[in-house]
């Protein structure tokens, strides 16, 4: 899945959000795991993974 492009949609604290970009890691922190995002601006995104609804190539 890494260097993949990629739409998310995830659960945020606003609601539902919808994000575009390449998956660039994915890693544990305090044991949770988590996907990177490289947003279509450049900008990198954490998303734990189980805050994550769908995800579409």
């Amino acid at each position: 899945m890494r260097r993949q492009q990629v739409r998310v949609c995830c659960d945020t604290e606003s609601g539902q959000q919808l994000y575009s970009g390449k998956v660039v890691d994915v890693f544990t922190l305090k044991g949770a795991e988590y996907l990177r995002l490289q947003l279509t601006d450049g900008e990198n995104l954490d998303i734990r993974l189980d805050h994550i609804r769908e995800i579409s190539t």
